[in-house]
């Protein structure tokens, strides 16, 4: 069996969501605090990061390329190749003090994600599903982390 090796001393405050992407065989994750979305290539040790313009819980890949990534005030389009943040569904804009935590895409390609409070104090966060270019609420509300 292989032994753990620390391949990159990212100084992460809040890691999060890491997921392995085939399509370019690297893993991505995200850094909340630092606002920070990072790859890491291991046939290569080729590391980069991109600063997101928000805390940032998660980056998935997305259909045709991109990720949909999960910032502070919503959904957003990341085009890595660009470096840009495009936003494509604001997310409790009611509770600024929230924000998106961490997200998962399930078999059938829907995204599912939370949000909670940003000082992990209040019961304000809530349970979503985005599909076909809509956010679809759940009934799950009162969540705190």
């Amino acid at each position: 069996m292989a032994e753990p090796r620390n391949v990159w001393n990212v100084g992460a405050e809040l890691g999060e969501g890491p997921v392995w992407v085939e399509r370019d065989r690297a893993l991505w994750f995200t850094d909340i605090k630092t606002q920070k979305v990072h790859r890491y290539d291991p046939a290569t040790g080729d590391r980069k990061s991109w600063d997101s313009p928000e805390q940032v819980g998660f980056a998935l890949p997305a259909e045709g390329g991109g990720f949909i990534a999960g910032l502070q005030s919503g959904l957003h389009k990341f085009d890595e190749a660009k470096g840009r943040f495009t936003l494509i569904a604001e997310m409790e804009p009611e509770r600024p003090n929230n924000r998106l935590n961490d997200g998962v895409v399930d078999p059938s390609g829907r995204l599912w994600f939370g949000t909670m409070d940003n000082g992990e104090r209040n019961k304000s966060g809530a349970f979503y599903r985005f599909e076909r270019g809509a956010v679809v609420r759940t009934g799950l509300e009162g969540i705190a982390i």
